[in-house]
């Protein structure tokens, strides 16, 4: 069972409470999630393929990602999260937090984060990634114009971050 903390509309701890994975979420309460992008040198972002039998964009490209457990707050769950689904810890000690924001029943961090990790050195979760790849800003664009990519509200304010911030 998998707990998360749960906060008011504020983004404020209500205290002594706790949601769990799976069950509705009352209204007025919001659990706090993550997307990880990874860039490297080359300007690349690294993106991973989810499982076919993901409930949420099924065979789609798309970051790493998932909700923050009771306890943790964003960055730990970036953390936490790549080392489950790619097999790696990462540096956080350069991440940036360009985009944050609510959405129904969640707040969403979104963490820019430098490395050069090959791929030869992930550790895919197979049950939840299948693939990965370093891919172009250009790339993901084309993706996501084929239906490939899973699409998200912040992504051409993403994009226009990695052009300007990594001189992409």
């Amino acid at each position: 069972m998998e707990l998360w903390d749960a906060y008011d509309d504020h983004r404020h701890l209500i205290p002594n409470t706790c949601l769990v994975r799976g069950e509705p979420i009352p209204k007025g309460m919001n659990h706090l999630a993550i997307h990880a992008w990874y860039i490297n040198p080359q300007g690349q972002l690294l993106i991973q393929r989810r499982a076919f039998d993901r409930p949420l964009g099924p065979g789609l490209w798309f970051c790493t990602g998932g909700s923050a457990l009771r306890g943790e707050d964003s960055r730990a769950a970036c953390v936490r999260e790549t080392e489950e689904e790619l097999g790696f810890t990462p540096d956080m000690k350069d991440a940036l937090m360009p985009i944050s924001y609510k959405s129904r029943d969640y707040f969403i961090d979104v963490f820019m984060i430098p490395t050069d990790i090959p791929l030869s050195a992930l550790r895919l979760q197979q049950a939840e990634v299948i693939d990965a790849k370093w891919a172009s800003p250009e790339e993901i664009d084309r993706l996501l114009a084929d239906g490939q990519f899973w699409h998200v509200r912040y992504h051409e304010m993403l994009m226009q971050f990695v052009q300007e911030q990594y001189d992409v």
